[in-house]
């Protein structure tokens, strides 16, 4: 043992997941198979691509021995952004018509403050989210996500080019073309300690 650690080399384990039993033990940049039946090229390859365990990372499950994961999607982070409506009286709210241009650009001037406010891990996943329900082609189904139903308000009139441009509004940048698989989670439930927007 004395001399491997005056070497300097280092060893790394992959665990199975959810639990401390090592498959794979990694030395000098060498695999070695602690079980049988693993695909070790596989597993490394899919704990490298999804870096499971950080949570600065996207939220990810990946299986053993492959490169399938499940991809978790928080919309509950989107409605923490709609303070700006949510403060208004009911004669303000009279007085806003979210298709019109002035009032959407107020609105979303609002909710980039708050974003700019919030932590990395709830920034992403409110861009993550509205860019799911972007390219799900479930726009409709999902649309109870983007816009709080709590806050009388007219129907927005083009869902995709509102999503749009409240995620450009966010980021900089247009939503990606991006294809999320077929194994994604709606995370709907915000845990025993709500949502921390400082996370």
């Amino acid at each position: 043992m004395t001399d491997f650690w005056d070497r300097g080399d280092s060893v790394h384990y992959i665990h199975e997941p959810g639990s401390f039993v090592p498959l794979v033990q990694i030395r000098q940049a060498q695999a070695v198979a602690l079980s049988q039946t693993t695909d070790v090229k596989a597993l490394i390859a899919a704990n490298h691509s999804c870096n499971c365990g950080q949570r600065s990372q996207r939220d990810h499950h990946c299986l053993p021995g492959s490169r399938s994961m499940t991809t978790k999607i928080f919309p509950r982070y989107i409605h923490k952004m709609y303070y700006y409506l949510l403060a208004m009286s009911d004669d303000e709210l009279d007085e806003f018509h979210i298709n019109e241009e002035p009032c959407r650009a107020k609105l979303f001037d609002a909710m980039k403050v708050d974003f700019d406010s919030f932590g990395p891990v709830s920034k992403q996943r409110i861009l993550e989210a509205l860019e799911y329900i972007w390219a799900s082609g479930q726009i409709e189904k999902l649309w109870g996500w983007v816009v709080p139903q709590a806050v009388d308000l007219d129907e927005v009139e083009d869902k995709p080019a509102y999503l749009c441009a409240l995620y450009k509004k966010l980021s900089g940048h247009e939503p990606p073309h991006r294809d999320f698989g077929p194994d994604v989670e709606l995370v709907k439930s915000a845990g025993p300690h709500g949502v921390d927007m400082r996370e």
